[in-house]
Formats: C-alpha cells, structure tokens, sequence
C-alpha cells in the first residue's frame, strides 16, 4: 500500500495520468514512460523513475505488440516488499494481479536521469529505423492529389497485403522472378524457367476459385507488369 501525500490516503493501485509503452530496440523490455496519480484525489505522485524497463508478460505464443496493444485503460498496481521496493504491474483496467501484462520491480525514488536518457535513446533509435525504411523504399506508392483520403488508404492497405503475401510465399518457397519475363532476345543468365500468359492466367482463376482476393490481386499484378490482358480464350462452340 502506498499513502498519499496529499489526501493521506492509501491505495495499492494508481491511475496513470500518462502511460507510454513502447518496445527497446536494445534488448526485449518494453519501455514504459509513467506519470502517476493518486486515485483518491487525482494528485500526480512522482514516486518511481519517469521510465522504466517492463517484463512483458502473458502467452509467448501470442505476439508481443498485440499483448501491449490490449492495455486501452491502464492501470499500475502496486505491491511492497520487505526490502522497501515494489513491483509494479500495468493490466488493462484491472485492480487484478492475474491480468498483469507488463511487470517491474522498482525503488521508490530511484534516481531517474538514466532511465530518461535512455528510454530518448530509445525512441530516437525506432525514428532513425522507420526513416531508413521509409527513405530505403525504391518504389515508393505515388497517391495523386485529390484522391479521397478514403480510397487513398484502400490502395496503401492494399499494397501492403500484397507485399506481406509475396513476403511469406518468399519464405516458403524461396524468391522466384519467373512472374518477370524477360524481352525478346534478352539473356536471363540464372535458366530459370518464366511463366506464360496461360500459365499466369490459369493461377488467376485457381485462385479466384480459392477466394482470396489478394492472391488474385497479386496475379493481376503479375500479368499486369507484362503487359498481358485477362481475356479468356475463345470457346469454340459445337455446331448443333
């Protein structure tokens, strides 16, 4: 139990006036910058260091970020040792120990100026990532001015569907540019065998079959990158 300093009042969970999480990109903490409050009489109470270093708890089976993402409402619980420290719990609006997602043992009053460099050191580090990913991208998608923001973000999801199915056909199967056929008189160097209209055309339709649309949209874009129209043979027809 902690007493509050203002009200007097004790309480064994806080509301958190603040609560960003996000992941180290050093080592498997989950960062966690807190400002607490006494939820008697909503008094901020600066009682443990400004950032600290949660153990992510729960299912490893289940993804880390999808875990965190669950914490909508936080609240921070708080249980006293012998030694003086406490372990602090973060549930998803919960006063239930059991719900715990992330967990830390911490010392009231701990000196905060490294947890601060660091947890800026953090989020410098996932900026300096996401521009290099973003500034890396050879084939930006160019959105027109005046496209509905609605439709704008049709195509971004979209796309990026796309890419996490030929992803995770990559891993399985291995990369193949067999959808690239070559020009006319162009030597390819790796004998690789290149797929066909028909070839394309009859994975469309396998896949149509399948019914996920995503798959066919890849398809599509295959054909599309060649050059080649969707039109089905002609069907000759047995004179009655």
């Amino acid at each position: 139990m902690l007493t509050c300093k203002h009200c007097r009042k004790e309480s064994n969970y806080l509301d958190p006036v603040q609560a960003n999480i996000i992941q180290s990109p050093f080592d498997d903490a989950w960062v966690v910058d807190l400002i607490l409050a006494c939820p008697h009489c909503g008094q901020q109470l600066n009682l443990f260091p400004a950032v600290m270093d949660f153990e992510l708890l729960g299912d490893p089976d289940e993804g880390e970020e999808l875990k965190v993402n669950k914490i909508q409402k936080p609240v921070v619980l708080l249980n006293k040792h012998d030694d003086d420290s406490y372990t602090v719990a973060i549930t998803d609006n919960s006063t239930n120990y059991h719900d715990s997602i992330l967990m830390i043992i911490a010392e009231v009053g701990e000196d905060t100026s490294r947890h601060t460099a660091y947890y800026m050191a953090a989020e410098i580090e996932m900026l300096r990532q996401r521009i290099d990913k973003s500034t890396n991208s050879t084939s930006p998608v160019v959105i027109p001015d005046g496209l509905h923001s609605d439709t704008a973000q049709l195509v971004m999801n979209t796309a990026n569907a796309m890419a996490e199915k030929l992803h995770k056909a990559q891993e399985k199967h291995g990369y193949t540019n067999g959808w690239k056929v070559p020009p006319d008189g162009e030597e390819t160097g790796d004998g690789r065998n290149f797929w066909t209209r028909e070839e394309c055309l009859q994975a469309l339709f396998h896949h149509l079959k399948k019914g996920d649309p995503i798959d066919c949209i890849n398809y599509l874009a295959f054909m599309q990158a060649n050059g080649w129209r969707t039109e089905l043979p002609a069907q000759e027809h047995a004179s009655e």
